[in-house]
């Protein structure tokens, strides 16, 4: 199996500031790949699966690329 994330924004600097990141063995929901990448869940506004809006509870499949977009705010 083989999975590309995204991460857009603020988020990178969660992840050794990596802006894509290749995951080659993974098994589970966009949950479980929250708690992988150790990022915040209170920090993600959206997140895409193949350009297509996704609740935490899908689950990942082969060939899946995920693009995982922070809160935006302002005022």
């Amino acid at each position: 199996m083989l999975i590309t994330i995204e991460l857009k924004g603020q988020l990178i600097w969660c992840v050794d500031k990596k802006k894509t990141i290749p995951i080659e063995t993974f098994e589970g929901n966009l949950k479980d790949l929250i708690i992988l990448l150790r990022l915040p869940e209170s920090e993600i506004g959206m997140i895409l699966v193949n350009q297509k809006k996704e609740p935490l509870s899908y689950c990942v499949k082969d060939n899946d690329h995920i693009i995982i977009v922070p809160v935006v705010g302002g005022g």
